[in-house]
């Protein structure tokens, strides 16, 4: 059989370009803390978790039909029992009730009070608000949220109260158009917001007028939304429920925090899609990693309560918290200057990443001046820029810097020989790489005298031309 090669070409590559000494040595992080893991036993299957003001954790779990027997397509389905379960902060089970409640599980919770609201799907009714007393356990239907074919609220992902409104955040099957962002690699997103009176008789879901919302948080007594807006990305609408108006709050940002979301003191507790890291950030734009432990959340399953974030984690199919307190990261501010729309800053681990754009001589200049108002220079390597830059010498080294050369050392080689100009001097750093993905038959190409594995960027270059 006839082996073939493929290879797909490198074409972007971000360059940071450090115009002074002072500014590019950034001190090592201390060791960050790591929080201590606390799994609360019999949490298994719940599948609604939700958390009082004195950090009493309430689980919800599906037990099925309280029927059993086969019912037919005329008989009305049997309600299922949902038992609910309240552990203190030792992790003890001090209370647990079985009710009847909807014919599927709980799809989100929240307590105001002593009243615990609960969505439930019935199997021909719909989404079911039930409101259920906590003193007594009794179950009270509050309204119908949607018919089970209707094209709105076909599935609840949050819900949530201020005053006298529930919010629910839901999915429709009627999305709407947008543009993308040019700074969005992708966005896709069916979510509608809505709210439900807690004093009306009969009330029925009011849809608010919001474009793409993602997720929604509790501030006194106003709501936030974290949305996607075709104009700047992603950031935040406070809604003011008594003037029904909204304004744009916030930093706005082109990265989608779109899994874990909740309130924390002045900020918020986020996780990442492509780090899975619990995360601490502002308003303002500051963001801090929670210790290096990974978090399998799913959307709204994190919680916070008096100095503890707690989460259902998926991967281990459990409910557990961690102490936030002294394992947040002290993160610095980092200053970009960028001379184009196209180039995506690089990836903040943590640090507060501000970004300034300015046109191609603008750039050129601060460059050459080696302005000390920015940390990093960036821009990609197809630019004119970048060659005249490297060839004319115009940066400041980075051979003395040890986390540099660690970083080139720890690359393939041709990314440290692209790094290094003919005089031996490190010019910059690659920070975003569309990876070259080479496959190929290993015993073939040693039958072939083809060796993958001290090829420089030049032999590689030559070796495809052939």
């Amino acid at each position: 059989m006839k082996r073939f090669l493929f290879y797909i070409p490198l074409f972007w590559l971000l360059l940071l370009l450090v115009g002074c000494k002072e500014k590019i040595i950034i001190e090592p992080k201390e060791v960050v803390k790591e929080p201590e893991v606390f799994r609360y036993q019999g949490t298994e299957q719940a599948i609604a978790i939700t958390v009082d003001e004195e950090g009493l954790l309430y689980t919800a779990t599906y037990l099925g039909t309280s029927n059993q027997d086969v019912v037919t397509s005329k008989e009305e389905p049997k309600e299922g029992t949902q038992r609910f379960c309240v552990y203190d902060l030792e992790g003890t089970c001090i209370q647990q009730v079985d009710v009847l409640m909807g014919n599927s599980s709980i799809a989100a919770m929240t307590i105001k009070g002593n009243t615990l609201y609960a969505i439930a799907s019935r199997l021909r009714t719909g989404q079911v608000l039930y409101a259920v007393d906590l003193t007594t356990w009794e179950v009270t239907k509050v309204a119908v949220l949607a018919e089970q074919d209707a094209e709105d609220f076909y599935r609840i992902e949050d819900i949530l109260w201020i005053e006298d409104y529930l919010y629910i955040l839901g999915w429709t099957q009627t999305p709407k158009e947008y543009e993308l962002h040019p700074e969005v690699s992708k966005f896709k997103d069916d979510r509608i917001l809505g709210r439900i009176s807690l004093t009306k008789e009969n009330a029925s879901m009011e849809v608010l007028d919001v474009d793409f919302p993602l997720a929604i948080l509790p501030k006194e007594n106003t709501l936030l939304i974290y949305q996607y807006n075709e104009a700047y990305g992603f950031g935040f609408l406070e809604y003011n429920p008594k003037e029904e108006s909204f304004k744009e709050v916030g930093e706005k940002s082109t990265e989608q925090i779109n899994q874990g979301f909740c309130l924390c003191e002045e900020g918020y507790l986020f996780t990442k899609a492509a780090t899975s890291a619990l995360y601490y950030g502002t308003f303002d734009g500051m963001e801090a990693q929670i210790g290096t432990k990974e978090f399998s959340l799913y959307y709204a399953q994190l919680h916070y309560r008096n100095g503890y974030a707690f989460y259902y984690n998926y991967a281990e199919s459990q409910v557990e918290r961690v102490r936030i307190e002294g394992a947040i990261q002290d993160n610095k501010e980092i200053r970009l200057l960028i001379n184009s729309s196209d180039v995506t800053h690089p990836y903040g681990v943590g640090y507060r990443m501000i970004r300034k754009e300015v046109n191609r001589e603008e750039f050129s200049l601060k460059v050459l001046a080696q302005d000390t108002d920015f940390d990093l220079y960036l821009l990609g390597s197809r630019d004119p820029n970048a060659y005249n830059l490297k060839k004319n010498g115009v940066f400041y080294p980075l051979n003395d810097i040890p986390a540099v050369e660690r970083y080139l050392d720890a690359c393939f080689p041709y990314l440290k020989e692209i790094a290094t100009n003919e005089d031996g001097d490190i010019w910059m750093i690659p920070v975003k790489l569309d990876i070259p993905i080479l496959l190929y038959d290993k015993v073939y190409s040693e039958l072939q005298g083809v060796d993958f594995s001290n090829m420089s960027y030049l032999d590689f270059l030559a070796f495809t031309e052939h």
